[in-house]
Parts: structure tokens; sequence; C-alpha cells
């Protein structure tokens, strides 16, 4: 019942062609848990890691945060006026869109970084040692890097922007404060009117709180 268990045979030799097929066996099965381990953390359709993987990184993230006191920031995003898209062009031309999305941020955050999609046009960044500063510079680049680049439907071209709230672990007691502060951040840059970036009020300075930066 041990996976990880290899069969060394020397004597007699005429069994070692049936422990080699053996550990040929056991190292398949593990290689095949392990991919329907990865399909289970990603999204189908983005290929983005989905939202069961975004909760368990956040609890490991949240974990480090409190043994080692390292930074960690959260940004949740969502795309401006999705359901336009889809009613507009139908939903393949939404699924177009989000992947074209997906695609913007998982190549535009660090290697270190881990990029979600959470719902529907939803998603989320985790940036581990970073602060609010750092982590609306990398939200504003984001957001400018959607914008320029558009997505081909029916022989046209076709942008959208997206709006970005921002909280950090730091003034968070628990990973599910952490999402509610990222998630009302959001919203704020939903109501300021869309394409902006928004830092909640717990992780901004006095000066700057939930400031935001028009597109």
């Amino acid at each position: 019942g041990d996976r990880e268990h290899r069969i060394e045979v020397r004597i007699p030799p005429e069994l070692q062609h049936a422990a080699t097929e053996f550990n040929r066996m056991i190292r398949r099965i593990n290689e095949t848990e392990k991919a329907m381990e990865d399909l289970a953390h990603r999204d189908g359709l983005t290929q983005l890691l989905n939202r069961r993987a975004f909760d368990e990184a956040l609890l490991e993230g949240f974990a480090r945060v409190q043994r080692h006191g390292e930074r960690l920031a959260l940004l949740m995003l969502d795309i401006d006026h999705f359901k336009k898209i889809n009613d507009t062009y139908g939903h393949s031309a939404g699924d177009d869109v989000l992947r074209n999305v997906a695609r913007t941020l998982a190549s535009d955050v660090r290697v270190f970084d881990r990029a979600f999609r959470v719902g529907g046009e939803e998603f989320a960044i985790l940036l581990s040692g970073t602060d609010a500063v750092a982590a609306r510079q990398t939200a504003e680049r984001l957001r400018a890097n959607v914008a320029a680049k558009s997505t081909t439907i029916d022989g046209g071209e076709v942008s959208v922007t997206i709006s970005i709230g921002i909280a950090t672990a730091a003034q968070a007691p628990a990973p599910a404060a952490l999402v509610k502060a990222a998630d009302a951040a959001l919203y704020q840059a939903k109501r300021d009117g869309r394409n902006r970036v928004v830092v909640s009020d717990d992780a901004a300075s006095p000066t700057d709180s939930m400031s935001h930066v028009a597109g």
C-alpha cells in the first residue's frame, strides 16, 4: 500500500524485470495522481488556478504572515461591464475575453506570485512579500496592460478594463477579513467609475485612504 516503496532485486536476476515493471507502474500512478491534483486546482477555461487553489494558498500565505511576519497583499480584480460583452457578442466571445485577460494577468505577475480565477469575471492575485505601496504599483500596471490589449471578436477588436481592490494582511486578523477588505475596495472602485485601483482603508496611509487613480 506504500506508493513510495521501490523494489530493488539483485538476486535472483530473473526477477529484475518484474521489479523494474513494478517501479515503472508506481511512477506512472504517482504522475497521474499529480496531474489529476493539478487539474483539480485549475480553472478549465482560463487555466489559471481556481477558487479551491486560492482558498488553500490564502491559508498558507496567512500562516507565513503569522509565523514569520511576512508581508502579503491581495488584489481582487473584476472585468468592467462584462455582462455587456456577453449580451452583445455572445458567451463564446466572453470566454475569449476571459482567456485574454487571464493570459495578461498570468504573464504580468512575478513567478512567485499567483493569479486565480475565483468567479465568473472575477480574479484574485496574491502578492507575497508586498506592502500596500508596491501592491498598488503592481495593480496599476495590470490595469493598464489589460486596457491596452484587445480581443478579436467577429473580425473586430474589443477592449475591456478592470477594477482592482487591494488589501494587505498586516491589518487583517484572518484570511476572511483580508478577502472582505479587498472586496470592499473593489466595490468602491466600481462605485467610483471603474477602471481604477482602490486601496482599502486599513491598507492605505491616513492621507491616502480609499484612494484611486482613474484610467
